[in-house]
């Protein structure tokens, strides 16, 4: 009976060992997720790194291009990428062997808000210059319309009164385009308007 006893007492002895192994592996596991998720947390939370603004220890501020974002506001930029003139140079003393080459500048964003009521587009002319992304946001005041342009394959969603869509291409061709309503005979009744390209 005492061999049993002490059988007994050594299987929950070994019962009870696997529990806490268990449990601290259960325990290790959570701590493992806990830290998976906050480096996962730190990482998607970082803004992503910007490059730099560099130019020639010959250029001065005045003379280098702000790139600006598509809304129009500036890029700051630290101190430090903005290299100032040596005190021994002066802007008179720049050649243009010296003097880096300005990168061209991107083409413009034009962005029009163009409305769309019963059988007119206001405005109806839209001016834009050759290589400008051009981006309309049609605002339909009244009624289905849409905003299509054939020749750069550009168009809205047909929409109802109050909805808002927009669509954006590159004016990549000089010329005078009609741009029109596709609803129905809105075009022959005069839904129309003009894109120029300079």
């Amino acid at each position: 009976m005492k061999n049993n006893a002490h059988q007994i007492q050594l299987v929950s002895s070994r019962s009870a060992e696997r529990g806490m192994t268990n449990t601290a592996t259960i325990v290790i596991g959570l701590i493992t997720l806990v830290v998976v998720v906050a480096i996962g947390f730190i990482i998607y939370r970082r803004p992503p790194e910007q490059p730099a603004i560099t130019a020639d220890e010959t250029t001065s501020a005045t003379e280098m291009a702000i790139p600006t974002l598509e809304q129009g506001a500036p890029i700051l930029t630290s101190p430090k990428t903005m290299p100032l003139l040596q005190p021994d140079t002066s802007i008179d003393t720049l050649t243009a062997e010296t003097a880096p080459v300005a990168s061209p500048v991107p083409p413009a964003v034009q962005e029009f808000i163009v409305s769309g009521q019963n059988y007119s587009f206001t405005p109806n002319e839209i001016r834009v210059k050759q290589g400008d992304t051009v981006r309309i946001s049609f605002k339909n005041a009244g009624g289905m319309h849409d905003w299509r342009l054939d020749e750069f394959n550009a168009s809205t969603q047909i929409t109802k009164t109050g909805e808002t869509d927009t669509v954006e291409f590159v004016a990549d061709r000089t010329g005078r385009f009609q741009f029109y309503c596709s609803v129905g005979q809105h075009r022959q009744l005069g839904m129309v308007g003009t894109l120029i390209v300079e």
